[in-house]
């Protein structure tokens, strides 16, 4: 998200070339650095790993002049061994900055001052989503009825009033994030606005579809880890009705998964989610640590099935999973089609 924001608002002032979906490893880093032109003005490039070493590789084929890293999560833990390793491998890309370039530091982040301690670079934009003693901050945060965050973003020696068109507190920090990235490439602050405010989501994140029977669909399929799912429940407790959690496995946790699982069924009942409904091995973690009404259905077929007859004009139900839980399906299956009914296919 934060990339696609960057992405959004540097358009308002040239060409940009940016990351097509999740091309972000060794091959897809490359694949599209080659289809840099003459007319791209900006280039917004993601970077991924699966083990260390692996950023530090992209990052030098980069050469960016800004480099951000969004946040440390167990996202991936399994190639790490541990959330520093995760740490450390992400790090990696402040190593590639140019000598003048500048480092986005996520203040809020415990990494930040061991990344800051090795930065090849002497400019650093600290950003943070509300502490007031980064340089780029958010104040007065209001979250409207579809979820969506209103803020006044804090620039140095500027301020102005964004209003996100995406629901979930946590993109407050996205678009923070991307502000001060477009901010270090002197993007003025009203430009930064304007292009926070027209990002529409992007496939498969937050994305809040008609579902069959007047439902509601949150569909925030396209992956999911720990703190994702919790920030994701976060949005679905705050809608009025009846709100339905949808969940696959979470993938690429390690040793832990069992228990990062579990949390996440007590954390959706601490939020008062009303009903869970979960596919897949590790999911039924989920369920176990959930309080309330909860269901592990065998495939997604049936859990697809299960939760159209959940359905109805007061409901919300958020799907989500990791990529390899393959959720979208599920999604596909109970969105509203033109006749206000679901075809269900294979």
């Amino acid at each position: 998200t934060v990339k696609e924001m960057v992405a959004r608002i540097l358009a308002t002032a040239g060409p940009v070339l940016a990351t097509q979906g999740n091309l972000n490893n060794h091959i897809g880093v490359p694949k599209t650095l080659l289809q840099l032109a003459a007319d791209h003005r900006f280039a917004v490039i993601e970077m991924g790993a699966s083990g260390p070493g692996e950023i530090d590789y992209l990052v030098h084929l980069a050469k960016p002049q800004v480099a951000l890293v969004t946040n440390v999560l167990p996202a991936h833990i399994e190639g790490f061994g541990s959330l520093e390793g995760i740490a450390r491998a992400k790090g990696e890309i402040y190593s590639g900055l140019r000598a003048d370039g500048t480092a986005v530091l996520n203040q809020d982040e415990p990494w930040a001052a061991q990344w800051r301690a090795v930065l090849p670079c002497t400019r650093v934009l600290t950003c943070s989503v509300e502490n007031q003693s980064a340089d780029v901050f958010a104040s007065d945060i209001e979250l409207d009825i579809d979820g969506c965050a209103g803020f006044v973003l804090h620039l140095p020696e500027q301020r102005v009033p964004v209003r996100l068109q995406i629901p979930g507190r946590h993109n407050v920090f996205n678009a923070i994030a991307a502000a001060a990235c477009a901010h270090a490439v002197g993007i003025e602050a009203t430009a930064i606005a304007a292009g926070l405010e027209t990002m529409q989501g992007v496939t498969g994140r937050m994305q809040v579809k008609a579902g069959a029977k007047g439902a509601r669909i949150i569909d925030d399929t396209y992956n999911a880890n720990p703190a994702s799912m919790k920030a994701a429940i976060d949005v679905l407790a705050e809608r009025d009705g009846r709100r339905v959690l949808v969940v696959g496995d979470m993938g690429e946790l390690g040793v832990d998964a069992a228990r990062m699982h579990r949390e996440v069924g007590t954390y959706a009942s601490d939020r008062g989610i009303d009903l869970l409904l979960a596919t897949g091995e590790l999911s039924a973690h989920v369920v176990a640590g959930f309080a309330g009404d909860a269901c592990l259905l065998p495939d997604r077929q049936a859990l697809a099935e299960r939760l159209l007859a959940e359905l109805s004009n007061d409901v919300t139900a958020l799907v989500k999973g990791s990529r390899s839980a393959g959720m979208e399906e599920v999604v596909a299956r109970v969105v509203a089609t033109e006749e206000g009914a679901e075809c269900f296919t294979g």
